[in-house]
């Protein structure tokens, strides 16, 4: 079974951002079947690291393996549209080395 490894760029600990998580974490919960390990970065503490990592923007969720994707978590209310971005960035992993 595939465990995702990823982080979730925010921009502080603002009630936006701790939504972002919560979501975030409901998501993986269903999209990974909970096979995930998730670091929050926040930006404003950790500048260096966003930009080491080519953070321009916040909130960014990276997904760092099984494959390296960054993904633009502007709005969450399409939860479907993000959650089909996720799987089919996992599927193509998995065509392209299955």
């Amino acid at each position: 079974m595939t465990t995702y490894e990823l982080k979730l760029y925010v921009a502080g600990r603002t009630p936006k951002s701790v939504g972002i998580v919560e979501d975030i974490i409901r998501f993986l919960e269903v999209a990974a079947d909970g096979n995930y390990d998730l670091k929050v970065v926040d930006v404003t503490e950790n500048p260096q690291l966003a930009e080491k990592d080519g953070i321009l923007a916040t909130p960014v969720l990276e997904k760092v393996s099984p494959e390296s994707a960054k993904i633009i978590v502007s709005d969450l209310s399409d939860r479907e549209r993000f959650l089909s971005t996720f799987r089919q960035k996992a599927q193509q992993k998995e065509d392209n080395y299955g």
